[in-house]
């Protein structure tokens, strides 16, 4: 008999699968230049460095992001792919392109130089219209061209970024780098995607863009507060602190953020236009059942690389940054926690997406940010780093639980809290801290704990009947059969 869900599950892990390779090569490459680049600079100029790529980025997530979204959310409803249609998403990438630029100018403007401000402005610009680029191909499900481009333009942007640096040795080279790979990326998405000079021609269509901007904007004042809670520590850490505090905190919580955010991003790449077209054909039932496999999944995924982070956080960052930056790594463990829980948190106010009561999103998002900055404020000063990463568990907690609640009571729908789940890997993990306590490891002894406490990991979730390692099985079972069955001569 077939389980119930298991074909949201099938379909949900093979999307999930084909997005690995546009967040694992990206999110290597970054690793890479981490280890690369903190061997070249001084922790104060990867500090300069690392707050200018963060305001680009911000900017561009602030004015940007948003543009994905609700290209899938609109794209999952008939009248979306009429001529023109995506010309009225490009006037809203120029209108936020403007917005990013002003958001860049005031923030480094007054206190960096212009040659890195400027870079930073075009980075910001690139990545905008990058992001519609790649929104087309995720709408349309043309999954394996989203991951290619996206690993093509990491290995390049690093290459092309760490070679210039080497010949000029000026840090702004890293930033223009990527800009102009981010800009040349843009011809074959097009041209995969399908799209003809048609489709981004016609006349602007007032009411289609009111629309949009009704369920986008709320999008843009949430990006707000995201982007508080991710960079109020470190414009915080480098005012009250100095820029080698910010430089000491940066690549450690980059550390966490991007371990956690590779277990969660494939999947979630996945889950969204799966869910949006399950809303939009009103099947609650199957979107709900789509959020709920992602909370499990995401917690056993998320769970082991946060246990890993928070046991063997100290030696992960001095294989990966170097002597020189081991001294912030204590915030690693704290950090990862609170990205686990973020990320929760972006799946728990789904239902609110979905149904297009983004403002809600917005109210819990500046919540939670100006926690963050009250929190980054009162700690920063008497507990240093381990204040600040204490400050992002903390509000990214705060959002968790508000998200869940909301979206609860507002749409009358939500996932299932996977406290089973939850239980089994937290139990793991106080296993685990046991035997570290006893058995100290070190070089080869540490990548011995690693495949050993995997293996155990997995052990342990089968033989507590996790549903995520069942289903999974299952489908591999099921899979095998039908593959067994097609290749048996007929009688």
């Amino acid at each position: 008999m077939k389980r119930a869900g298991s074909g949201s599950l099938a379909r949900l892990t093979k999307e999930t699968l084909l997005y690995l390779p546009a967040i694992g090569g990206p999110a290597l490459v970054g690793v890479l230049g981490l280890v690369v680049l903190t061997r070249l600079v001084s922790p104060s100029v990867y500090g300069r460095y690392a707050v200018a790529l963060s305001v680009a980025t911000m900017a561009a997530a602030v004015l940007g992001d948003w543009l994905t979204p609700t290209l899938i959310r609109f794209h999952s409803e008939p009248g979306d792919a009429r001529t023109g249609e995506l010309g009225q998403y490009l006037v809203l990438a120029w209108v936020s392109s403007v917005g990013a630029t002003l958001i860049v100018l005031v923030s480094l403007g007054f206190i960096f130089p212009l040659a890195l401000t400027a870079a930073a402005v075009v980075l910001s610009v690139a990545l905008i219209h990058q992001k519609l680029g790649l929104a087309v191909l995720r709408a349309k499900l043309l999954t394996r061209a989203y991951s290619m481009i996206s690993v093509a333009v990491s290995l390049a942007s690093f290459a092309g970024g760490i070679g210039w640096y080497l010949a000029t040795r000026r840090i702004e080279v890293l930033l223009w780098a990527s800009a102009i790979v981010l800009v040349a990326s843009l011809l074959p998405a097009a041209r995969i995607a399908g799209i003809v000079r048609s489709d981004l021609a016609g006349s602007v269509d007032r009411a289609r863009i009111k629309e949009l901007s009704s369920f986008g904007i709320p999008i843009v004042v949430t990006a707000v507060g995201a982007q508080a809670l991710l960079l109020a520590d470190r414009y915080l850490l480098t005012t009250l602190s100095g820029e080698a505090a910010a430089g000491l905190y940066v690549p450690n919580y980059a550390i966490a953020e991007r371990a956690v955010g590779f277990a969660f991003t494939p999947l979630f790449s996945a889950l969204y236009p799966l869910a949006a077209r399950a809303w939009a054909r009103e099947d609650r039932t199957e979107a709900v059942r789509y959020l709920t496999l992602s909370h499990r999944m995401f917690v056993v995924a998320g769970g082991y690389v946060c246990l890993v982070l928070v046991l063997m956080g100290d030696r992960v960052a001095g294989f990966m940054l170097g002597d020189d930056f081991v001294e912030g790594s204590s915030v690693i463990g704290l950090v990862a926690l609170g990205n686990l829980a973020w990320f929760e948190g972006i799946l728990f106010h789904q239902p609110l997406e979905l149904d297009k009561r983004t403002r809600a999103i917005t109210m819990q998002a500046l919540t939670a940010g100006v926690l963050n900055i009250g929190l980054n404020v009162a700690l920063i000063p008497p507990f240093g780093l381990m204040g600040a990463a204490w400050a992002t568990l903390g509000s990214y907690a705060a959002y968790t639980v508000t998200a869940y609640l909301w979206s609860k009571r507002s749409v009358g729908v939500q996932a299932e809290v996977p406290w089973a789940t939850i239980w089994r890997v937290g139990a793991f993990g106080l296993l685990a801290w046991g035997a570290t306590a006893i058995v100290e490891t070190s070089g080869w002894g540490d990548v011995v704990f690693l495949a050993s406490s995997a293996v155990s990991y997995i052990m342990w979730l089968l033989l507590t009947r996790e549903p995520v390692v069942g289903e999974l099985r299952a489908l591999m079972q099921a899979r095998s059969a039908r593959a067994a069955s097609a290749g048996r001569p007929s009688e």
